[in-house]
């Protein structure tokens, strides 16, 4: 087992310890509380230390806006490190997975089988096993807005956040919507932690970390408004062309 440790002032104080793996993490919150930009930290370090990642980012349109985001948070250029990343583009619309180029696939997550074999063709990707990946995904929620697939989505993603299988997880969901669904996938993973923001100031909490019982203070993230407002107005942008398409799904 393995222990993740981030060199930041609200990382210390929130688990000095550092955070085991594998293992699973959820980060909640509210929609717009900044909750990918504190995942970005874990990613960030993972990726420094030699670690492959397979990024998940349901809130932007294509891996460009994510790497400008980790440059623009952690001074990390994701371009530096080449058959170390995987991104994952969701496409509702896909029956089998479109290879994009070497560090990108088009998916459709909302179907179970998908994720096994995203999860496999992106390791073939990399040259890279299980214990040495990280696979993060931010707006996971938005995949309930599909009538069809809810059920399944709810269950696939719990199983994946309690049964990690060596691969270390880090996802974050928005739960002011479908909360009790939501809830399912808080419960499995091993460590969740909440965002919340305050007159535009981003803290971060903790509920479980390594599997143990916890209740930290919410600890305040250094980020300026104006990065925050930036990446939050390109997910709404996508969250309103996508949740339409997906409500259509049934």
């Amino acid at each position: 087992m393995g222990i993740l440790k981030i060199d930041n002032n609200w990382a210390k104080e929130l688990f000095p310890g550092g955070i085991h793996y594998p293992s699973s993490t959820v980060i909640s919150g509210r929609g717009g509380s900044g909750k990918p930009l504190v995942e970005l930290a874990f990613v960030a370090e993972w990726v420094k230390q030699g670690g492959k990642t397979i990024g998940i980012p349901l809130q932007y349109p294509d891996s460009k806006f994510l790497k400008e985001s980790m440059r623009k948070l952690y001074d990390l250029d994701l371009n530096d490190y080449k058959r170390k990343s995987v991104f994952i583009q969701f496409d509702p619309d896909l029956k089998n997975i479109q290879d994009l180029s070497q560090e990108e696939l088009a998916v459709n997550l909302l179907i179970p089988d998908m994720w096994d074999r995203m999860i496999e063709k992106s390791l073939d990707k990399m040259n890279a096993d299980k214990e040495e990946v990280l696979i993060y995904g931010s707006a996971l929620n938005l995949l309930l807005f599909a009538p069809a697939y809810t059920s399944s989505s709810v269950i696939k993603i719990s199983e994946l956040l309690k049964n990690n299988a060596g691969f270390t997880y880090l996802f974050t969901v928005s739960n002011n919507v479908m909360g009790e669904k939501i809830a399912n996938w808080e419960e499995a993973a091993d460590n969740l932690f909440f965002t919340l923001m305050e007159e535009k100031e981003l803290y971060v909490c903790a509920e479980r970390i390594n599997q143990q019982a916890v209740q930290t203070e919410k600890y305040h993230i250094d980020i300026q408004p104006e990065t925050l407002d930036e990446i939050k107005e390109i997910a709404e942008k996508n969250r309103k062309k996508l949740i339409p398409k997906l409500k259509k799904i049934k």
